[in-house]
């Protein structure tokens, strides 16, 4: 029989100990004994129209021109009855034959046959490993949770049964008679609910024990099902580590992109019941057990997840935000401390600002915005680099203004005509820093912010990360040299551009962002998530000089 899902697995495994018996009695009966029975009904059948041909023709009156003898009638008799030994010969010889072949040739493909019939398998479900926080704090888990079900055919009064379930379960009355009225044997009715709503239900019958039909009721029953929890409460680092469905498959998040690792193995119990799903006495049984999941580590601080969370929300709420975002990293190791994403207010649903759920995004690494003038210091660190200016270095024609193609730059207020590298970088001149670009070239702005990690995703492995937007420079336009300088023109996740300030704070040498630092396999030993070694991007004399600017 195929196998079925663990939840399935667990509620008709439930079902059939109460079903009664619905299947034929040919269901229980082996594939070579109604073979035979057919094959010798069949002769029977045709020995018997055989006899019944020749006794007619026997006691029939010979009409002929000419009278026969008893010796020739004798001799004529003796013929036919030959003739009709011969044809019972060959029927039983076809049979016999068959049965052989059957019995020898095709003995294993039977076998096989009979037992696929009788054997039932159940998929044992996987505990799912931990996520826990840098200081060993549970951030997500499976815990026991119950599962309510009921066969639609051991329902006798479906209205009043709808009636007495509806407002226990908190479901509209339609639905759940809906579901009583289907015409297979399992429909669940509700999902993974606490044991209060449990204890309501057999409530309905004083007489209903854990695991048994409410006999009042008819056909319904409890399940248990493993539910992804978040111990610390709330939504805390939701969108980081995501979320699983009813059945544990993994939609998003750390979960998602960990799932391998997460999941575990399904164990598998075999047995051979008979037409009423019981076991089979003195059969064989075998027992896979399955294998709890590994657990992860993360570089998560929680204590400091929350407190950034907290504060971010009343941010987005004072500024009256559509949403917000932060990431506190460890520029030394690259290890993400918290990460923190919120939505803003909804005025007309009348709701609050809050923290991101595991469905919504995780904007530090699957949003893109245009970074703006925080991207400026890219075009600094590549100019020192190769010797082009220093920090003194004094840019001069700087006027109000630059325009190409059509499109201006100006800056938010008057400029000295000539300043410093340093004055140009501190006042965020648009205008000196196009002219720090120009100086520094197409092929080389293009190579650092390359080299700073912008087009390409980050090293945490994360669903739906978001690449940004870079143009190869072949395919760069002459006014690109004026907004790609000063962060337009370009597309990035805040998770990148925190990379490249990373790469200035570390000493020019990259250092790769992550979440995940351990696994924990199922004998409790530390795995440590081996970090990846980063390239040099610029001197260390460059990000000592981008720093001190």
């Amino acid at each position: 029989m195929p196998a079925t899902s663990s939840a399935e697995s667990r509620g008709r495994g439930a079902l059939n100990g109460e079903r009664s018996s619905r299947r034929e009695s040919a269901e229980r009966t082996p594939i070579f004994s109604r073979l035979l029975a057919s094959l010798l009904s069949a002769s029977a059948a045709l020995v018997g129209a055989a006899s019944t041909y020749l006794v007619d023709r026997a006691t029939q009156p010979v009409v002929t021109t000419k009278r026969l003898s008893a010796n020739e009638i004798h001799l004529q008799t003796r013929k036919r009855l030959r003739w009709f030994l011969g044809v019972v010969v060959l029927v039983f010889a076809a049979a016999g034959a068959k049965m052989i072949f059957l019995q020898v040739a095709q003995r294993d493909r039977f076998i096989a046959y009979s037992v696929s019939q009788r054997e039932h398998t159940t998929l044992l479900a996987a505990d799912r490993g931990t996520i826990f926080d840098r200081n060993g704090i549970d951030l997500a888990l499976s815990a026991p949770s119950n599962t309510i079900v009921v066969d639609p055919t051991l329902v006798k009064d479906k209205s009043r049964t709808a009636s007495l379930l509806a407002p226990v379960l908190g479901m509209p009355r339609r639905e759940i008679l809906t579901r009583l009225r289907a015409k297979n044997h399992f429909q669940y009715l509700v999902r993974q609910v606490d044991t209060s709503v449990v204890e309501k239900v057999k409530a309905l019958d004083p007489e209903a024990s854990k695991n048994k039909a409410l006999y009042s009721l008819g056909g319904i029953y409890f399940v248990n099902e493993p539910k992804r929890v978040n111990p610390s409460g709330g939504n805390l680092a939701a969108p980081v580590l995501g979320s699983v469905n009813l059945e544990g498959a993994a939609l998003s998040g750390l979960e998602a992109s960990n799932d391998s690792i997460l999941k575990g193995k399904r164990g598998r119990i075999s047995a051979q019941t008979d037409a009423r799903g019981r076991e089979i006495p003195k059969t064989s049984r075998s027992i896979v057990p399955a294998k709890r999941g590994d657990d992860l580590v993360l570089t998560i601080d929680q204590s400091l997840q929350y407190e950034v969370e907290r504060r971010l929300v009343d941010r987005v709420t004072s500024a009256g935000a559509t949403g917000g975002l932060v990431v506190v990293a460890d520029v030394t190791n690259g290890d993400i401390l918290a990460m923190a994403s919120a939505v803003g207010a909804n005025a007309a649903k009348s709701e609050p600002a809050r923290v991101a759920d595991g469905l919504e995004q995780n904007r530090p690494l699957t949003w893109t915005y245009t970074p703006g003038s925080v991207n400026k210091i890219v075009t600094f660190a590549g100019a020192i680099e190769r010797g082009i200016i220093n920090s003194d270095s004094v840019i001069d024609g700087i006027t109000n203004s630059v325009t190409d193609s059509g499109f201006t730059i100006t800056d938010d207020h008057v400029m000295p005509s000539a300043m410093s590298a340093t004055e140009i970088l501190a006042r965020s001149s648009n205008v000196g820093t196009t002219k720090v670009a120009a100086m520094l070239g197409k092929q080389g702005l293009s190579h650092y912010l390359s080299a700073f990690g912008y087009g390409v995703t980050t090293s945490i492995d994360f669903p739906a990360q978001s690449s940004g937007i870079l143009a190869a420079s072949k395919d760069w336009h002459s006014i690109d040299m004026l907004t790609k300088p000063i962060g337009y023109g370009l597309a990035a996740t805040p998770m990148q551009v925190l990379d490249a300030y990373m790469t200035i704070a570390n000493g020019g040498k990259i250092v790769h962002p992550r979440l995940v630092s351990a696994r924990i396999d199922a004998q409790g030993v530390r795995h440590q998530t081996v970090a990846q070694p980063g390239g040099r991007v610029v001197s260390k004399a460059t990000a000592s000089a981008v720093t001190e600017m």
